[in-house]
């Protein structure tokens, strides 16, 4: 369970994608990252994280480039897929690290989890 921050709001997982699409089946989880920038130093030993001019901006930043992956309902009713630019790995049973700024510790709970969930993937070290 992570820590409740300043700013941060929690959200189902599933429930919100279900409204979106009633024939969604996959757990996924609905967050908006505009305020991660307020709560990641408290959270993070001080470290800091930019603001994000957009969703987009923010998979870049993710702590595992397997995981930066949004989807978003574009006003024609379809859904947008956006990736980090190395997302060919997002299917690949790989989890990847993104360097970008320390998310060391977050990208090994994070493997560790998905590890635990699908023991077939491998784990790229920090």
């Amino acid at each position: 369970m992570l820590p409740t921050c300043p700013g941060r709001r929690r959200t189902s997982s599933s429930r919100p994608a279900r409204r979106i699409s009633p024939s969604c089946r996959l757990r996924s989880e609905i967050r908006n990252q505009a305020r991660v920038h307020l709560w990641y130093p408290e959270r993070f030993f001080g470290r800091q994280c930019p603001a994000y001019r957009s969703s987009s901006h923010s998979l870049s930043y993710f702590s595992s480039k397997t995981h930066a992956v949004g989807v978003r309902l574009a006003g024609t009713g379809e859904f947008e897929v956006t990736r980090h630019s190395a997302s060919t790995i997002s299917f690949s049973f790989r989890i990847v690290p993104n360097r970008v700024i320390d998310n060391r510790v977050t990208h090994e709970e994070k493997a560790a989890r998905a590890k635990q969930r699908w023991p077939e993937i491998s784990v790229v070290p920090w």
